[in-house]
């Protein structure tokens, strides 16, 4: 099974895109958890909620098959078991959460170095350039151009700190998702 994460700032597109891409390669995709658990929980997350969400990514992650998130697009109704996961936002996005907000992480998500462990990369990367409008919502606080923007430099850092390929997506709408795709067969080649 190869998996893909697809990284960015928030409202970035990450959500319509998992559910693209996975609809085109008649795959499946696991939507973003910490927007459930934030939209659940009214304070905003303590460092043991950050954790709670990063477990459920870690579990995801580790075995796609038996999430209890995994969705499969209707163009793959019918495939036993997706040879493609998408990921909308998953452990980069936790650990730089817990490194900017709290300082700290559980040992067990990185290694030595400080990166990402090695079970717990993805195959590929989709990174998010925050060059689309920002969308208010009420699981949403990163909204100035200035911190998207530092968001990105965080998230492609910690990209290629682990040396996985990865595909920067630009774009609005349906240019987007035809970029993405474009990336996306370029890695599968």
């Amino acid at each position: 099974m190869i998996t893909i994460s697809i990284v960015g700032p928030e409202s970035t597109g990450k959500s319509v895109l998992a559910e693209a891409l996975a609809n085109h390669y008649r795959g499946a995709w696991i939507p973003e958890y910490a927007r459930e658990y934030v939209t659940l929980h009214t304070s905003e997350p303590s460092y043991a909620d950050v954790c709670q969400i990063l477990e459920r990514d870690r579990s995801d992650l580790l075995d796609p098959a038996s999430s209890g998130g995994l969705l499969l697009p209707e163009a793959s109704m019918g495939v036993e078991e997706p040879t493609i996961v998408f990921f909308d936002a998953g452990l980069i996005i936790d650990k730089v959460w817990l490194d900017v907000v709290f300082n700290r992480r559980p040992s067990w998500l990185t290694d030595a170095s400080g990166t990402i462990a090695e079970p717990l990369r993805t195959d590929y990367y989709l990174l998010l350039a925050p060059d689309i409008a920002w969308v208010d919502d009420p699981a949403r606080s990163n909204g100035s151009d200035e911190v998207r923007s530092h968001l990105f430099e965080l998230y492609h850092h910690e990209i290629l700190q682990m040396g996985r390929p990865c595909g920067v997506v630009s774009g609005v709408g349906s240019t987007r998702i035809s970029n993405a795709i474009r990336l996306v067969d370029a890695f599968l080649k």
